[in-house]
């Protein structure tokens, strides 16, 4: 994995990029409706037009889907009897079964609003999830046309917990290689402290 640190005008450090540490890979498809009754939708919310709900990782493992609309993904809310159903019905997932949806911010297929939900693996509701974005790049990326495509998607995760982050996410395919993927954002400090040995 490459880190590559980003500096603002002043040359003080802002943020990082970080390249993801495997190439794309798309396993199982997850039915519909049971994407929908972990989320809280309705079945219609679930877009299907582009891909399927599926498991795609860069490193860890994300059930991605489509949601029609920002305004849906806005209504979902973990169903945590959904979660622990799904679990049972794919135990190769267990406690790694995250739910990561988007939906395109007016149409724009690379302007996102994301959410991603584990609560079998502790995690309610994450404001900012890097792996799951990387990964959602490289599968966007991987169904682009042409064989050569290098894309950067305008991420914002967090909007409904109080907590917009906003997160850049690019994947580079070519005909001769697999779909590669990064993630960067800028940081802001929050705290700061030493310790004593």
């Amino acid at each position: 994995m490459r880190v590559h640190l980003q500096h603002g005008p002043d040359k003080v450090i802002s943020g990082a990029r970080v390249s993801a540490p495997h190439s794309l890979s798309i396993d199982i498809e997850i039915p519909t409706d049971l994407v929908a009754a972990c989320a809280g939708l309705d079945l219609h919310d679930i877009a299907t037009n582009a891909h399927t709900p599926l498991v795609a990782s860069v490193g860890t493992p994300f059930v991605i889907a489509e949601v029609s609309s920002v305004e849906a993904l806005s209504r979902a809310s973990p169903d945590i009897g959904a979660f622990r159903q799904a679990a049972a019905q794919f135990p190769e997932m267990a406690l790694r079964f995250a739910l990561h949806l988007y939906a395109r911010v007016d149409g724009d297929a690379t302007r996102l609003r994301t959410r991603m939900f584990a609560p079998l693996g502790g995690v309610l509701e994450d404001p900012a999830t890097g792996s799951a974005n990387a990964a959602l790049a490289a599968l966007l990326t991987s169904m682009a046309p042409g064989e050569n495509v290098d894309l950067h998607y305008a991420i914002t995760q967090g909007v409904e917990m109080g907590r917009p982050s906003e997160i850049v996410a690019g994947a580079r395919k070519t005909a001769e290689g697999p779909v590669l993927a990064s993630v960067a954002g800028n940081c802001v400090p929050v705290m700061s402290g030493t310790v004593e040995l």
